[in-house]
């Protein structure tokens, strides 16, 4: 990036990042996904252009959406990559997340986390809270889950479950950057790692699984970097078994591969077979599935296959 310009953001990026934008004046306003924007959609595209300008003061990155270059794709293979960068943590969100998580015990969220399948111990460890207030406008009270930096593992913001609503427009919040969830401390990404859509996601792994797994993470909301899979040796995508989740996993599993292939290292990637959850659980998600209660089996090839399927199994059948 050079004086606030930067030639790598896609409208994909932003749509993952926030999925619901607002459309003022002829333009589309997102929350910015580079400065990790929680409250005002500061990013502002001109969807007939392709050009955006954060209206951030500690952000103001500008440019044109990949979408929209002239050259195809040679063209687009030459700009340089970009490395991750750790996120910068959201001190109030931080905060709460610390504070929710000494009021858990007790509370109306370990009792909805219970009613989900979610052991006391496990939950304690992951840092999961209760927080009772407003948070973006809905009154309620809060499951919280901390969110760390996939580079350094550091706390960096906090997302919630609204334990009284199912309603998708109030149902979920965050404060902070789009970290990930499912770490009980500090660290770099794990080498080999599982990468799932929503805390309960995790848990359900962690909880139903029937061997050993790799580690766990939650992108929160389906929206991850390649770059933070650097490190990774394997990286299998187990996303929501619907179209935005298989879409989701299909962006983010070419990004990998793309990267992969122009670094000339990189992980491998695996990703679910679309329709797995659904014939097996009649679920979408694996969040669903700890509901349940049922036994998980996932089978993974080893880390030293170069050659195999494409594909991570999962299903009752698979051991």
């Amino acid at each position: 990036m050079t004086d606030g310009r930067v030639d790598d953001l896609t409208m994909a990026e932003c749509e993952a990042y926030d999925p619901r934008p607002r459309f003022s004046g002829g333009r589309t306003r997102f929350k910015c996904p580079r400065h990790g924007g929680d409250h005002q959609k500061s990013l502002s595209v001109d969807p007939s252009s392709g050009e955006f300008t954060c209206h951030n003061a500690s952000c103001g990155i500008w440019g044109t959406l990949r979408e929209f270059w002239r050259g195809g794709r040679g063209a687009e293979l030459q700009r340089p990559l970009r490395a991750a960068e750790p996120l910068l943590p959201n001190e109030v969100a931080v905060v709460r997340s610390v504070e929710a998580w000494r009021a858990y015990q007790g509370s109306p969220a370990q009792a909805y986390a219970r009613a989900r399948g979610v052991p006391d111990d496990l939950a304690r460890s992951l840092g999961l809270g209760y927080w009772r207030g407003r948070w973006d406008e809905v009154e309620s009270e809060w499951l919280t889950f901390p969110m760390r930096c996939p580079v350094t593992g550091r706390p960096v913001s906090v997302a919630g479950r609204n334990i009284h609503s199912d309603d998708r427009a109030v149902k979920s919040r965050k404060m902070g950057a789009a970290g990930l969830f499912g770490a009980a401390g500090p660290g770099p990404m794990p080498s080999d790692v599982i990468a799932v859509e929503g805390a309960f996601d995790a848990l359900a792994l962690m909880v139903l699984c029937q061997q050993p797994i790799p580690d766990v993470r939650a992108l929160m909301g389906a929206y991850a970097l390649p770059e933070w899979f650097d490190r990774c040796e394997r990286v299998t995508l187990l996303l929501d078994d619907d179209t935005e989740g298989q879409r989701a996993a299909v962006r983010l599993r070419d990004g990998l591969k793309d990267r992969r292939r122009r670094r000339g290292c990189g992980p491998r990637v695996f990703f679910m077979e679309p329709g797995a959850l659904l014939a097996e659980y009649g679920c979408k998600d694996l969040g669903e599935v700890l509901q349940c209660g049922e036994p998980i089996f996932l089978s993974l090839p080893p880390l030293t296959l170069e050659t195999g399927p494409a594909t991570a199994g999962l299903g009752r059948d698979w051991g």
